[in-house]
């Protein structure tokens, strides 16, 4: 797969050997402090949200690439979906999105999807 942004076979090994791929630039610090300003308004503008709920609702954050420009431009960026193309294969698609703030000094979100699943099939 010839893609300007794939991964090279050593960071495939890395992904394939420890789960994760990056750190990686998808914007400059410029650019996303300046995007961010507008960002954060169209974030509280729910009139078009496909789920139009109190923001304190569990689904509040689901699916606002379909609303919000700036999200659904993010997810075709080729800096992100060559490296994920690397990985899944040509055929890749957003079906849902989930979002959620993480502010500075928060602490992280525990991997709430692993710890759930990992063992589903009853092997780690």
């Amino acid at each position: 797969m010839n893609r300007k942004f794939g991964l090279s076979e050593s960071e495939l090994k890395a992904f394939r050997a420890n789960g994760y791929a990056g750190p990686f630039d998808v914007y400059d610090r410029g650019e996303m402090k300046e995007t961010y300003k507008k960002l954060r308004a169209d974030l509280f503008d729910r009139q078009h949200a496909i789920y139009n709920l109190d923001p304190s609702s569990r689904l509040a954050g689901y699916d606002r690439h379909l609303d919000v420009d700036f999200l659904s431009t993010h997810i075709t960026r080729p800096e992100i979906v060559d490296r994920v193309a690397c990985i899944l294969g040509p055929n890749v698609v957003c079906w849902r999105s989930e979002m959620f703030p993480k502010y500075p000094g928060d602490e992280g979100t525990d991997w709430h999807q692993a710890d759930t699943f990992g063992h589903a099939s009853g092997h780690p």
